[in-house]
């Protein structure tokens, strides 16, 4: 028969339907021609597999099992021989000639299919030269010099690796997306990491970065983790890759100097944008206030030094510690966006950023805020919840940070540490983690991990607490986004007591890793996806009553939620209404306006606007 153009290939990607039979599109001519792999593993005829068909002709393969969810490929590979030899005179074969011919043009399209899965410059190039020898290219990365020839990038494989460490160590980078080779069938991508947005993710398609909300990918939040889709497969042979974020990098404001740290310009931006009398932040060796605006100096640099290790801020203990993931944000309470102390603060208000206070029944007389000693190794700052008067009526007095996304750590050990210490020995408080699963639809029941109660001395002292982390499958999620893991101190409900917290640490495994303090930039960029700031000033005269100006209020980074906007003005005249007022709020931007109360009038607004998507 004739043999027509076609690839000497066939891939199948195979659903959740199980499938056995796959038809042989290109002719062969014995099964020992074909190659058949599953799932990319090579499988042997007659133990996983049987052919039919093929002596110049298509046919089929029948695996002995059916599989599902996995890709199957059937390959041709004719050895090149020649199995007739025509003789010199008498009669001629012509059935044998045309099998022989058409063996000799399977083997062509073989080599051609060979060719065109290769390496290879474009038609109008030169060749790209011969490989280094094995001495200089053996553990270095393949690179091209200025004349487009293959050389050796003098980079070793481990200084990449060494590089993704560090990025992972400094907390930018949560997990990366393993490259992979795209087979031009593959759309969805598992992530053991939890997704919130497109934002946290850098995807690379053949070298070529695609943008969040570009529609070249989506993201979907499951049970333990989350899926990047492509909106269609990357071309085969193409490459997949890259990592993913804790949350979007800061706008172009302040860009992403490198891999390992952000640039100290990141507190001046925030200074600058915030509003610098209410930020405060500890100094990294004691215990002064001060704003926004002063720390840009106290920004350490995170760079790797000679051993691969990154250094904490300078003047604290254990620089160098390489770090696991830290789930809890402002774990050493460093940063204290909205006062230093808080006198007798409602029920839910957060404290230390993003910490909150729960109580029920009456208050009685407490503070909560900064505590700066007695200091404990590693843990220079503290928060303090000091109850002169004991609170009445109530069950319960709770410090809580409620860490985004329920199925953290689900399915896994993890280990809960800090430092705690009381005003008077004796002192019980619980400890409780909770898998709570939000609010809106029928969610799921709350899930408590860990519960304890502990009896606190009077001096600090170092606790660690392993548990078990239940697999989140088949629970049912609310609508609202807000699920979510609390971790919870019970404090006494209707006495005094003295409770002083620090560097409070949830991590992966059963065993708490050194603490090493977060830098500020980082907190920084952690907490921008629940809380920020921002300054709007702008002002006109009025041509007529009731004239309108319209502004935006850019976000650092996408927020968790629709945040609820807040307007704290030091200056507000001849407004309409009296307030300024939003007409679009969403995750990732605001609109405001303000109008004028009579022509003529000069109107104007200088206010500090508060974004607020917390937990």
């Amino acid at each position: 028969m004739a043999i027509t153009d076609q690839k000497p290939r066939k891939t199948y990607a195979v659903g959740a339907t199980p499938q056995a039979i796959f038809a042989v599109p290109f002719p062969f001519f014995s099964p020992s021609d074909l190659r058949v792999y599953v799932g990319g593993a090579l499988k042997t005829q007659g133990t996983h597999y049987s052919v039919s068909g093929g002596n110049g002709s298509t046919g089929t393969v029948t695996l002995t099992a059916a599989v599902s969810n996995t890709k199957v490929s059937i390959v041709r590979r004719i050895p090149i021989d020649r199995l007739t030899d025509f003789p010199a005179a008498g009669a001629f074969k012509v059935p044998q000639l045309n099998r022989e011919l058409d063996r000799n043009t399977a083997i062509a399209q073989q080599l051609d299919d060979d060719n065109a899965r290769a390496i290879r410059p474009p038609d109008d190039e030169e060749g790209v030269g011969t490989l280094p020898p094995l001495s200089e290219r053996a553990g270095q990365v393949m690179g091209f010099d200025v004349n487009g020839k293959l050389v050796a990038a003098n980079t070793s494989v481990e200084a990449l690796d060494a590089l993704t460490l560090q990025a992972l160590q400094a907390g930018l980078v949560s997990d990366v997306i393993q490259p992979f080779v795209s087979d031009g069938v593959q759309t969805v991508i598992p992530t053991t990491v939890p997704l919130m947005s497109q934002a946290q993710v850098t995807l690379l398609v053949g070298g070529v970065l695609q943008p969040p909300n570009s529609g070249a990918y989506t993201v979907t939040k499951t049970p333990g983790g989350g899926t990047i889709t492509l909106a269609e497969p990357a071309p085969a042979g193409v490459t997949v890759g890259g990592y993913i974020g804790f949350a979007k990098e800061v706008t172009g404001e302040v860009p992403l100097a490198n891999v390992v740290g952000l640039s100290d310009q990141l507190a001046g931006k925030l200074a600058t944008n915030g509003d610098a009398s209410q930020a405060v932040v500890t100094a990294t060796g004691g215990t002064t206030a001060r704003t926004l605006a002063d720390i840009s100096a106290d920004v350490a640099k995170v760079a790797p030094d000679a051993g691969g290790r990154l250094p904490a801020l300078s003047g604290h203990n254990l620089v160098g510690t390489p770090r696991t993931i830290n789930h809890i944000i402002n774990g050493d309470f460093v940063v204290w966006l909205e006062g230093a102390s808080f006198s007798n603060p409602a029920s839910g208000t957060h404290v230390a950023s993003i910490w909150r206070v729960l109580y029920d029944g009456a208050a009685g007389t407490f503070t909560a805020g900064l505590d700066g000693g007695p200091f404990a190794v590693g843990a220079p700052n503290g928060l303090r919840w000091n109850q002169t008067v004991a609170g009445s009526g109530g069950a319960y007095r709770i410090l809580e940070q409620r860490i985004e996304d329920g199925s953290t750590l689900n399915g896994g050990d993890g280990c809960l540490s800090f430092y705690a210490g009381a005003g008077s020995a004796g002192t019980p408080v619980k400890i409780e983690v909770v898998q709570f699963f939000g609010t809106g639809g029928s969610p799921s029941s709350d899930v408590v991990v860990y519960s304890e109660t502990i009896s606190l001395g009077a001096a600090l002292a170092f606790y660690e607490k392993p548990m078990t982390f239940p697999a989140t499958s088949g629970k049912t999620y609310g609508t609202n986004m807000n699920d979510c893991v609390k971790v919870r101190f019970y404090l006494p409900a209707t006495s005094t007591f003295d409770f002083s917290l620090r560097s409070v640490r949830l991590e992966r495994g059963n065993k708490a890793s050194p603490w090493v303090h977060t830098p500020y930039e980082q907190i920084f960029a952690s907490l921008s996806r629940f809380i920020q700031y921002s300054r709007v000033s702008l002002g006109s005269v009025a041509s007529t009553a009731s004239h309108y100006l319209y502004g935006n209020i850019p976000y650092k980074s996408e927020m968790r939620a629709v945040p609820a906007v807040t307007f704290a003005g030091s200056t507000r005249a001849n407004l309409l209404s009296g307030t300024p007022g939003t007409t679009a709020v969403n995750r990732y931007g605001a609109s405001w306006y303000i109008a004028s109360n009579a022509a003529g009038a000069f109107y104007a607004i200088d206010e500090i606007v508060t974004l607020d998507a917390r937990l």
